[in-house]
Order: C-alpha cells, then structure tokens, then sequence
C-alpha cells in the first residue's frame, strides 16, 4: 500500500510493521554492534524461555530444534531441486481441521505472498518487533533493511510472537504508536501550515 501510494505522489507520513518481515527478500545479514546486540539480548531471552520449561518440554524442545537444524543443515548441503511450480499451502499447512470457506480464503493470500516480489521503498519504516527471536534470526530488522536500508527504526517489545499483543505488552505498543502518530501528524500540519504560507 505504502509503495502504491508513494507511486501515485503521496506522501507517506509513518508506516509501521509489527512483527513482521517482508516476503520474499534474501535475507541481508547485518552485522554491527546493534546487530550484535540484538542477538545476544535474544539468546538470553531464549535461554529464560528454556530453563522456565520443565525437564520433559526441555528435551522436547532439543528434539524438535534438533530436527529443525538436521533439516537445515540438510538442505545446505544438498538443496532440494526445486521445479517450477510454487509451493502450495496445503503442503506447509494442515487444512483438513479447516472451514473451508476459510481454506479458500487462506490458499488466496497464501498465493498472494508466494507471488508478491516487494521492491526497494523510498522512505523510513518503523518496526514492531519481539524480544524474543528464533535462535536462527540474526537479523533485527527481520529483513527490513532488504528494502529500505539503514531506514529502519526498530522498536523491541518484551515477549515472543505470541505475547507482544497481549496484556501488558500491547499497552506497551500502544503508548509507543500514540507518540509516533502523534509526531507524523505534527510535522503533517507544520509542512501544510509552511506550504500555506509559502
């Protein structure tokens, strides 16, 4: 939307992901001292996670990341031979437990994403990411730099995925977006009141 805007002469005055990464980018590895930083905040939020579990989900989570960097590891090694043809919800995704209203709904945007290839963005983006991370993410813009390069402005919020809009976590957001909103409109009025006088 940002971009079709933008194409069509307006101005985009805050645009805001919340714990999202674009679609089909290759992932840029950035690393500096903030990058650094990131992952070791998000190790340690990892290894809280871990030792709050108790001893059986910790083996169960062993095996399972275990078996995720077997598959990972695998794939480095030989890459699966990919054809022509996507990849289709149904084979990442369990619909039989589906409505399938839902299912026709789901398999739409799923084409959607596979499909869309986002182009380099001209302004600023500010994201809305959890504290918490896959061991494997390095990035602490979950990509974003792809598109729009130093642009970026991270802001972490305590929690996973799951939690950052829950209680108290989304008051959190919601205090940050406020201030944000309220300064883009700001500097919205401060530029028409400038234009007006000009």
């Amino acid at each position: 939307m940002a971009q079709q805007l933008v194409r069509e002469g307006d101005h985009v005055g805050l645009l805001v992901m919340l714990e999202t990464a674009p679609p089909n980018v290759n992932q840029k590895q950035s690393w500096s001292a903030t990058a650094a930083k990131y992952s070791i905040e998000n190790l340690l939020e990892n290894v809280k996670d871990f030792v709050n579990h108790s001893p059986h989900e910790r083996l169960a989570m062993l095996k399972q990341k275990g078996k995720r960097l077997t598959e990972k590891f695998k794939g480095k090694i030989a890459p699966p031979v990919r054809d022509e043809k996507s990849v289709e919800l149904k084979d990442v995704l369990d619909l039989s437990n589906y409505p399938r209203d839902y299912i026709k709904y789901a398999q739409t945007h799923w084409h959607a994403l596979t499909e869309y290839k986002p182009r380099p963005y001209p302004g600023e983006i500010t994201l809305f990411r959890a504290k918490k991370q896959s061991l494997s993410s390095f990035n602490h813009t979950l990509c974003w730099d792809s598109l729009v390069e130093d642009r970026v402005n991270v802001t972490v919020i305590p929690g996973t995925h799951e939690s950052m809009l829950q209680e108290p976590n989304v008051q959190i957001i919601a205090s940050k977006l406020r201030t944000l909103l309220d300064h883009a409109h700001a500097k919205h009025n401060s530029v028409r009141e400038f234009a007006g006088a000009a």
